[in-house]
Formats: C-alpha cells, structure tokens, sequence
C-alpha cells in the first residue's frame, strides 16, 4: 500500500523501459481522462532515453514513479504501492480514449461478480499505418472458451478488482503473465466491453515479438491447458479438451525438434 494520503479509487499501473517516442502520448490520454478519481504509478525498468526525465517535467501530483526491473516483479510492486479499489492497466504504447476509465469503472460498480473488465482496441502499426480492431468476447463464458487457445482480455486494456487479484497472488513468473493471471481469475467472472476504449501501437520490438515460434506454442499451450484446468467446464469436457490440445501440443514440438536434427545432418 502507498504512503500517500489520498484514497483514489483506481490505480493506473504504467511499466516503462526506454519509451520516450511513445510515453507522452499516452501519459497525456490518461490525464485527459473524464474519470479523474486515479493515480498514475509508473514502474520504470532503467530507462536511459528520457522517459524518466519527461515523467518527472509532467506536473500532476497523482503521478508517481516507482524504479523496478523485471515486468512480473513490477507489476506486483505497483499493487502493492495502489491505493485504488481498482488497479488499471496501462502500457506506453497505448493511448486511452477519454472515457475509458469512466465505462470501465461503471461497468465495475454496476458488476460486482466481475473480477476484471477490458474493452476492444484498436491496433496500428507505424511503419505501415495499417490499423485493425481487436475485438474480444464479451461475456464470461465467452472468454472461457477463447482462454482454452488464446488470451481472451488485452492486457492494458484491462482494469481489475485490486482485492480478487491479490487474492489469486498477483501475477507469476510465465513469459504470458496477464494471460495466465486471467486464467485464474477464471473462478469469478472476466467481461470486455465492445467499444474501442484502446489504442495499441504495435512494435516491432515488442518482447512478444522477439519470442521465438517454439516459445510462443509453449507458453500459449500452458496458458490453455490452465485455463481448462481452472474452467467451469465439467470434468468430462475437461478430459476431451486435454485429448484434443495436447496432440497439437506434442506435434509441434517434435516436429521442431525433428527439423532441427535433420539439419544437424
């Protein structure tokens, strides 16, 4: 918990690490916000480019910077230091759209079963200016079925109940640690509301697109074979989902690992 002596009701957590192209623009988008009942905590990871020194020229006292490494140990240290009953996630390639908190928290008061609400965003990719909309299932059974082969929320756009999500532990070391905290958030009840509330400007650089093919299938095959394991699903559906996942599962990888001895010769 912070030692500040303000009790807002949400806590924007905002991990950075050498975002001086991107980190105004949405620092600016959360300030604009028409709900204004935050804190901004950023968790810087060693910046060297100037995000630290454009944080620290923005005048706004609900801004707080925090210095820590490592995006897991981060994000569990600003849950710590919240004050919020809510904790929004913010990531500095994002821009939010003015009313974002605004529906987000209503959508949170009025739904008190719902352990974390995101929205749809929509995605843009500088180099080209190519955009797409990133639409997820809305209801909770919805997702719990998206969960079983992808994440189902967008990360920073997603605001959570700061008590059901200290409850579950806080996030874990996985290389997809939001895909695998919703997963066990999966025991009370996950939404998206259908409004582009986001925007996500992609990075070529991004850690998720530095992760390797073999990677990507371990880490997302993990995350579905969890997210069936904490389902409501019954047990038998359960058994047929194991069948049909871990087949798939086994195939890539031998087939990575035949490859690569073929090459060896």
């Amino acid at each position: 918990m912070s030692e500040s002596q303000n009790n807002y009701q949400v806590s924007v957590l905002l991990p950075t690490l050498n975002d001086a192209d991107y980190i105004e623009k949405c620092i600016q988008s959360v300030l604009k916000q028409t709900y204004s009942d935050f804190e901004v905590i950023i968790l810087d990871g060693g910046s060297t480019d100037g995000t630290i020194e454009y944080v620290n020229s923005v005048s706004d006292s609900r801004i707080s910077l925090v210095h820590s490494k490592g995006i897991v140990q981060s994000l569990n240290r600003g849950i710590k230091e919240a004050d919020g009953e809510y904790i929004a996630r913010v990531d500095a390639d994002t821009v939010s759209h003015p009313k974002r908190f605004e529906r987000q928290v209503e959508f949170l008061n009025s739904n008190p079963e719902v352990a974390a609400v995101g929205t749809a965003v929509k995605r843009i990719y500088p180099s080209t200016r190519e955009s797409w909309s990133d639409r997820k299932p809305t209801t909770h059974r919805e997702i719990e079925k998206k969960l079983i082969d992808a994440s189902a929320l967008v990360h920073p756009a997603v605001m959570m109940r700061r008590s059901l999500v200290e409850k579950v532990g806080g996030y874990r070391d996985y290389r997809w640690e939001d895909y695998e905290l919703w997963t066990r958030l999966l025991q009370f009840r996950l939404a998206n509301i259908d409004k582009e509330l986001v925007t996500v400007y992609q990075r070529e650089n991004s850690v998720q697109g530095n992760t390797s093919p073999i990677q990507s299938i371990l880490s997302n095959t993990v995350c579905g074979l969890l997210a069936i394991t904490r389902s409501s699903f019954p047990v038998r559906r359960k058994l047929m989902l194991y069948a049909i996942l871990l087949p798939k599962f086994i195939k890539k990888i031998s087939y990575k690992y035949l490859y690569q001895d073929e090459q060896r010769g």
